[in-house]
């Protein structure tokens, strides 16, 4: 391979480098600039008079090093070849010289890794086309054509590209190239290849990450206004059924409206579960009970063509979860792995402790290091594809049928929002493997909604306080049925006018967050101002978010999600009066 030339261009380099003590070389400056490299203070006219002549000196070293030059003068080429070797040898960058055709007339050892098959500095590469470089034909010729254009009119050009190892495999790559000398156009290219993989995979999970973060934003101001909806429904068809019970046509059409309502709202939970808003109850809840629930109900939920093996660590650690939320990713899981399989097929449910160090989490970017419970859902089902892969767990996508999808997304959203990490890993036609990691559980205490088989009733005032005019006349009617005197006020404004200027006692306060004129937030303290006795349960179309917790630890008794049925609503109400507050309440 003809390395003289190129070695040659160098060493005269390295000899103007020498000879131009004003040089600046930003090796030697890595700022490019006169001023301390790590950040501090600029040196004083003085200082800066010494450190520049210090640059300049050791600039001048190591020119006098590279170029081979004798301490007593003259020049010694070999030493010099073996000194710019010696250099290369050490980047670990490719670097090449190019002739005017593109083909390689000098490559170091980190580009010979990538050309040759066996990297060996004996292997010639003198004359191999740097297209060999690229995945096909047409990818170098629009790197080239590219390139070209931007070396003409500036003199050098840097870009992205994908290119190929000996060996096959594929990786991004930076590639900068500029003219053997500037002041000829014939002599070829210089180039230096950077291996860009890394930081593209951290710049495509980004970009993934905020992907989900804005779509999780839109899901979730959709199930609030959603939820909203829902409240009349819900309400008006459980006033109804109470006042046509001698009317069992209307009735069983009153059931279908509520059936339809039920679905509709769990539609909403996994909306909001995908958004991550927040938990309602946290408990120490087993996975391995969690598994157990979702085959005991005596329904198979899988047909019999599929077998189903379940491998249960016996001392699985706990996880603080919300019960529900968890029973409800699994079942998400296991119905996807049955639709996976087509014909018969096998569907493996593990459950084990696995302790996370910080090369495992390092490598798995969201997931933390130490104590996990760890479930595994496994099938033998058709599998996916990269693509599929890299977008399964986004709402309403599907490789099934359209309207489908959202299940994925809130096992995602469930699993992050309980600060774990979900993975999958798949190929078509070998069945797909999910993993979830959740963190093992810590010592808490915890409280359980007491429930009552008939709603129970009362006789004190309560202010609902909410900007829907039918979620007023809806809930004002429920409570009304169940004894209470209602008050009501559209915004947060009115209802502190209210508190302040009604002359008898109220008892509690719904209180709605999302409100136009004065939200909830802003009207929670004057309303406590106003009175200090009055009980305030915090009522929302989100979930129990971040809002809702700092105002139950300000002093609020509780929270209500909407929609709500009487049955849910009425005992939440008469444990708050009762003083049995800070219940989460689930429609």
């Amino acid at each position: 391979m003809r390395e003289e030339g190129t070695l040659a261009t160098l060493n005269e380099n390295a000899v103007r480098m020498n000879d131009s003590p004003n040089v600046s070389d930003p090796l030697m400056d890595p700022l490019g600039r006169h001023g301390d490299a790590s950040g501090g203070r600029f040196p004083a006219p003085q200082e800066q008079t010494q450190a520049t002549g210090q640059r300049a000196a050791g600039q001048r070293a190591v020119g006098q090093w590279a170029a081979g030059q004798r301490p007593g003068g003259g020049h010694d080429a070999p030493q010099a070849e073996m000194n710019l070797q010696s250099i290369l040898r050490c980047v670990p960058h490719g670097l090449c010289a190019l002739d005017s055709n593109w083909e390689l007339q000098w490559a170091n050892p980190a580009l010979r890794q990538w050309v040759s098959p066996t990297g060996k500095a004996g292997d010639c590469l003198s004359g191999t086309p740097f297209q060999v470089l690229f995945g096909s034909q047409d990818e170098y010729r629009d790197y080239q054509k590219a390139a070209l254009a931007s070396v003409r009119v500036h003199g050098s050009d840097t870009r992205e590209a994908l290119l190929r190892r000996a060996d096959g495999s594929r990786f991004w790559c930076e590639i900068s190239i500029a003219r053997n000398d500037p002041s000829e156009t014939g002599r070829g290219y210089v180039a230096a290849l950077s291996d860009a993989t890394a930081r593209k995979r951290a710049e495509d999970a980004e970009m993934k990450a905020s992907r989900m973060e804005a779509t999780a934003t839109l899901a979730g101001g959709i199930a609030h206004e959603f939820n909203n909806l829902m409240v009349p429904v819900v309400g008006y068809a459980e006033l109804l059924a109470q006042d046509l019970r001698d009317r069992p046509e209307i009735l069983n059409m009153l059931q279908i409206i509520s059936r339809s309502a039920k679905r509709a709202g769990e539609l909403a939970q996994q909306m909001l579960a995908f958004a991550r808003s927040g938990r309602f109850i946290s408990k120490a809840v087993s996975l391995n009970g969690v598994v157990a629930r979702a085959f005991a109900s005596g329904e198979r939920p899988a047909p019999e063509r599929i077998k189903i093996e379940r491998r249960a660590d016996a001392r699985l650690w706990d996880v603080m979860a919300d019960p529900a939320q968890i029973d409800q990713a699994f079942r998400h899981l296991l119905a996807n792995a049955v639709e996976a399989i087509e014909g018969e097929g096998r569907i493996a449910i593990a459950t084990r402790n696995v302790d996370v160090d910080e090369a495992f989490a390092a490598a798995h970017p969201g997931l933390k290091a130490g104590h996990h419970a760890y479930l595994a859902v496994e099938d033998t089902g058709c599998g996916m594809d990269g693509a599929t892969v890299a977008r399964v767990f986004e709402p309403f996508f599907s490789t099934k049928f359209a309207g489908r999808g959202l299940g994925l997304a809130a096992v995602y959203g469930i699993v992050k929002n309980h600060g774990g990490f979900i993975s999958v890993s798949s190929e078509l036609g070998k069945g797909s493997v999910f993993e979830v990691y959740l963190p093992a559980a810590i010592a808490s205490e915890i409280r359980h909604l007491a429930r009552h088989e008939e709603a129970p009733t009362g006789s004190e005032t309560i202010l609902i306080i909410d900007d829907e005019p039918l979620v007023l006349h809806v809930t004002g009617q429920i409570l009304e049925r169940l004894g209470y005197q209602v008050l009501a006020a559209p915004n947060g404004k009115e209802a502190v006018e209210i508190a302040q200027t009604f002359e008898g006692e109220i008892h509690l306060a719904l209180l709605d967050l999302a409100m136009p004129v004065m939200d909830g937030k802003q009207t929670f303290p004057l309303l406590r101002q106003s009175r200090p006795a009055m009980k305030i349960v915090i009522c929302s179309g989100y979930d129990l978010n971040a809002t809702a917790r700092s105002l139950i630890k300000a002093g609020a008794c509780g929270f209500v999600q909407k929609p709500f049925r009487i049955s849910a609503i009425a005992p939440a109400i008469r444990a708050t009066l009762d003083g049995q507050g800070n219940t989460p309440v689930r429609a």
